[in-house]
């Protein structure tokens, strides 16, 4: 019995990777994106990187529910055909890989992760200011 329980125990570490592998295309927040917060309507429908007060993170649905004001928010992604039409249809800013300046800190290598990361620099350079 004992030998069974370490077998099967044994089985499940292996196996977990490969599950979770299969499971990932479906899994909850896979697209992630970056939720923008800006310092007033114009900025944000203008999309002026310098006038973000916020950056964060996020998997696409956890931004779809806090972006709470829309004329405030906006939901922005970095990369190439890597979104399903339903989730491109949530995004405000979509950035095509290359597209942005690489003094930004954003190149053709970088993700929406570098993106969102770039944004939290510019809030946090507005806050000091």
């Amino acid at each position: 019995m004992r030998n069974l329980i370490l077998a099967l125990a044994t089985t499940a570490l292996f196996a977990a990777p490969a599950i979770a592998k299969s499971d990932n295309a479906k899994s909850y927040g896979q697209n992630k994106v970056c939720l923008l917060t800006f310092s007033s309507a114009e900025a944000r429908t203008a999309g002026t990187d310098i006038e973000v007060t916020k950056a964060q993170y996020l998997p696409l649905p956890a931004a779809q529910q806090l972006k709470t004001d829309p004329s405030l928010m906006a939901i922005a992604y970095y990369g190439f055909g890597e979104l399903s039409a339903e989730a491109q249809a949530s995004i405000d800013f979509y950035y095509p890989t290359g597209s942005l300046d690489p003094a930004l800190g954003v190149t053709e290598n970088s993700d929406t992760e570098t993106l969102c990361q770039a944004f939290k620099d510019f809030a946090a350079q507005n806050a000091d200011d």
